[in-house]
């Protein structure tokens, strides 16, 4: 008997590659009446770290009813990937679009909307773009739905404004402690992985730090996948410390996490990993590399996973390994 597996996984290969055949059809042009705007779940402030959720309202004020195609949005994703944002802080900074693991998409059937009717899917920013300071926020968000736009009859583009405010430490610990408290325990192998993204993935301003070493040093391992996103050497040196962990699971998370910061031994960029021309990059790895490494480390971190090789969890041995591979290329690179 064949798996689910196997099938899920063929399902979604086929999604990918005949993405022409199966995603979402052309419908025409925008239709008359078609407008959109945005509407929050609490008032548009929010405090850096907290999953900025909103709702994207379709409305039909045309005579006729509407078709919105929306086949092919989620492509393995986990949220609806079609819709386009655009935002933009108060000093004219445009936020950087989030990344992730696209997997192609299914066909669907359009919805249909009566005229004065409306069509909604609730999103969270952060999925789109990284919000990783304070301030006022402009946010443009639009989505094709199957229609072809001309000057004359553009997208409907929702627009509005919102705030953001930095937490302090005590309120940054407060937040991340509850987080650590009701979260469920998460195994060592989920780690890293584009599809997991537990709250702490927010939690990306230096802010945080202290309280997530604290909670990924009691063994609360969703914690390093907010210290891994914190763009700074001090997240490094914090994952070095967690690497003397006397936890295996602690230890191990600590050495998946810091061999992703390691330099590439060519000292490039990677390429965008691309699956038909609808990938877009491939993790936050990408990120990360040459940038944030300290170089004096190199010596502690290879001597504690030296260490940890002798181990009996072969997580925590397999990824030492790959640590001291990393180090290893790293190191005959900058001689």
């Amino acid at each position: 008997m064949i798996g689910k597996r196997p099938v899920f996984f063929t399902l979604l290969v086929m999604g990918a590659l005949f993405w022409g055949e199966l995603g979402a059809k052309p419908l025409g042009p925008v239709p008359v009446g078609a407008v959109a705007n945005l509407q929050f779940h609490k008032a548009p402030e929010f405090v850096l770290g907290e999953a900025i959720e909103l709702t994207f309202v379709l409305r039909n004020g045309g005579p006729l009813p509407l078709k919105a195609q929306t086949g092919g949005d989620y492509r393995a994703t986990g949220f609806p990937t079609r819709y386009k944002f655009d935002v933009v802080d108060d000093a004219g900074l445009k936020a950087e679009p989030t990344v992730w693991f696209d997997m192609g998409g299914i066909i669907g059937a359009p919805h249909e909307v009566e005229p004065l009717r409306e069509y909604r899917e609730q999103l969270v920013l952060q999925n789109y773009v990284r919000i990783d300071h304070p301030g006022e926020y402009l946010v443009k968000v639009h989505h094709d739905f199957g229609w072809k736009a001309t000057p004359e009859r553009p997208y409907p583009v929702a627009e509005a404004r919102i705030k953001v405010v930095l937490p302090s430490a005590e309120e940054a610990g407060r937040r991340v402690q509850a987080l650590a408290r009701k979260n469920d325990h998460l195994q060592s192998s989920q780690l890293g992985q584009y599809w997991n993204s537990p709250p702490f993935v927010l939690m990306i301003h230096p802010i945080y730090l202290p309280a997530l070493e604290q909670a990924a040093a009691g063994g609360c391992l969703q914690a390093f996948e907010g210290i891994h996103r914190i763009r700074n050497t001090d997240a490094t040196r914090a994952l070095a410390r967690l690497l003397e962990s006397d936890q295996p699971e602690v230890a191990s998370a600590a050495a998946l996490f810091l061999a992703k910061r390691l330099p590439v031994p060519n000292w490039k960029e990677r390429p965008l990993r691309t699956l038909q021309g609808f990938t877009t990059p491939g993790g936050e790895q990408e990120l990360y590399e040459h940038r944030y490494w300290v170089p004096e480390l190199d010596v502690t971190v290879t001597k504690t996973a030296r260490k940890m090789i002798t181990r009996s969890e072969p997580d925590a041995v397999g990824r030492a390994a790959h640590l001291l591979g990393r180090l290893g290329r790293w190191r005959m690179r900058s001689w």
